[in-house]
């Protein structure tokens, strides 16, 4: 992906940045993916592909998000129903936009955990981390992430007695809040200050 600019300049510092950033995503161990507010694929990253199992042309950028939710339920991963259906259903639900965290059993048995985040002026973040040998690790008496209190709207992150993930969810879910709320718009040239 190349950003326009009249400057040649400009326009050779602005994809080196860009393949930088890539690089540097590609080095991540979570999946991750950025979709405009048209659910069209802005940026990911290769442990995006890896851990979903999805062909890399799938991906490139303006890639339609609703082509992601297909290609899982034609193979089964949302289980048994019509792939439309679950196709349909889980487009009119993401354009909610709406901050969410799931955990989702795959049929290869890796259990991925899945957090979404909106980005002000940018779309959805959204990030997948294969839990598989933690949620294996833990003895059986743990086995259940909960909260002894529901947390409230004002103070999210607060629990009585909170679980270890449950206290990193809330205070990783409150401090990417606060970062994306404070994201400025793009301007020509790349910006990351939001990722960081």
């Amino acid at each position: 992906m190349e950003l326009p600019s009249e400057d040649p300049a400009v326009r050779a510092d602005n994809n080196r940045r860009l393949q930088a950033l890539q690089v540097a995503l590609d080095l991540i161990d979570q999946g991750f993916t950025l979709i405009d507010s048209d659910l069209r694929l802005v940026a990911w990253n290769a442990e995006f592909l890896r851990l979903l199992d999805f062909p890399d042309d799938m991906a490139y950028v303006g890639a339609p998000f609703d082509s992601f939710i297909r290609y899982n339920a034609l193979r089964g991963e949302y289980g048994p129903g019509d792939p439309e259906e679950q196709t349909t259903l889980r487009v009119a639900s993401a354009k909610g936009m709406i901050v969410h965290e799931m955990e989702r059993l795959r049929p290869n048995g890796t259990l991925l955990s899945v957090r979404g985040v909106p980005v002000p002026q940018h779309g959805f973040i959204t990030l997948y981390s294969d839990i598989t040998e933690q949620r294996q690790a833990r003895p059986k008496s743990r086995n259940k992430m909960h909260c002894s209190k529901q947390p409230s709207v004002h103070a999210p992150w607060r629990c009585n007695a909170p679980t270890p993930s449950c206290a990193w969810h809330w205070s990783t879910t409150r401090r990417l809040h606060s970062r994306f709320h404070a994201a400025k718009p793009a301007s020509a040239s790349l910006r990351t200050e939001f990722l960081l």
